[in-house]
């Protein structure tokens, strides 16, 4: 267990299989704890292999990175794990003479995600960046990622990746210089980039050597988290056009739909004269037009323009529908409730 020991000299006093007696005190003095004021404190452990001695202490103080710990170790089993996060403060010592002389306390605040804490996995050696969040599996407010890093104080280039399950979909591929810890991915029509229900992979590598990204030999290990986005349904659709029912003169007809839910721009289409839009081809009566449609990109927006050959039927009803596309890992939605309308006189054979 890693202790911060906040009176005057700052250290990580951890106890560990190979300390002698009691505590091994990491970095003490490396800051010190002033009385009056407030500090931020931020500190991240990395368990060792446990056949290895490379396990990892970092502490950042108001920002500034003040102790990197390494070769340490805090397990020789792999049945000892990171299983959860305990947090208490207290005067150590064995005997009474460790108690302190007079009352005298400390304020605690803003504990990030306390609340949901979780552990991830490393798997990495050496310096590279530490994710802040979101968390690993987190799921996303809307569709739009907020994406939080600290970097190794001589980091000068950061290469940042998302990267949709599957590769598919939409991705990120960004190398920054090291005035930023941080990538903002808006959602549509900012940025027509993550898709619903589905998972992505987000990472961060750092080098200390400016150098050709492709070639760079500096680059670090990846840290790698994982974030998920919401889950839609196509009740957020509605068929605007043609209105149910209406009779469509016009060549080629347009269909249009509005979309409820934020962010969401890529859709299934279909469209038939069988109202059940069967698509085996032992059975089916009628072709279904099944198409993608990028929202963001038709004109007017969140619409299809059918074909100029597809084979409409002068005097027929056909049946149209739409849901959200869902890629990737994620799990196809029902369709939204059919319309209909009927070719008129100027729909081609």
């Amino acid at each position: 267990s890693p202790h911060a020991i906040c009176g005057g000299a700052g250290e990580i006093y951890a106890y560990l299989p190979t300390g002698i007696d009691y505590g091994t005190s990491l970095g003490r003095g490396s800051w010190v704890f002033e009385p009056g004021r407030w500090y931020e404190l931020v500190q991240v452990l990395e368990l060792n292999d446990p056949d290895q001695a490379n396990g990892r202490i970092r502490v950042w103080v108001d920002g500034t990175r003040l102790l990197d710990a390494q070769r340490l170790t805090f397990r020789t089993t792999s049945m000892l794990g990171i299983e959860g996060l305990l947090f208490s403060t207290f005067h150590g010592g064995s005997d009474p003479t460790w108690a302190p002389e007079h009352d005298v306390y400390a304020e605690f605040a803003e504990f990030a995600d306390f609340a949901d804490f979780s552990v991830m996995q490393v798997v990495r050696a050496g310096d590279y960046p530490a994710l802040t969040g979101p968390e690993d599996g987190a799921l996303t407010e809307g569709f739009a990622a907020h994406l939080t890093w600290v970097k190794p104080d001589d980091a000068v280039l950061q290469q940042v990746q998302v990267i949709p399950a599957h590769n598919d979909g939409p991705g990120v591929n960004v190398v920054l210089g090291a005035e930023t810890t941080e990538l903002y991915l808006p959602m549509a029509p900012e940025w027509y980039g993550l898709l619903p229900g589905m998972s992505y992979v987000w990472r961060v590598r750092s080098s200390s050597t400016m150098a050709d990204p492709a070639s760079n030999a500096g680059w670090s290990e990846w840290a790698v988290r994982r974030f998920r986005t919401p889950s839609v349904d196509a009740t957020s659709i509605t068929l605007v056009s043609p209105t149910a029912g209406a009779t469509v003169s016009t060549w080629p007809p347009t269909l249009v739909w509005t979309e409820r839910a934020q962010g969401v721009f890529y859709y299934e289409v279909q469209l038939s004269r069988d109202p059940l839009f069967n698509t085996n081809p032992a059975t089916a009566v009628a072709p279904v037009y099944w198409n993608l449609v990028h929202g963001g990109q038709t004109t007017p927006p969140n619409s299809y323009t059918v074909p100029a050959n597809a084979p409409l039927t002068t005097g027929q009803v056909h049946h149209w529908r739409v849901r959200p596309r869902i890629q990737g890992d994620g799990v196809p939605v029902a369709w939204s409730a059919p319309a209909s309308f009927t070719a008129g006189a100027a729909a081609k054979q």
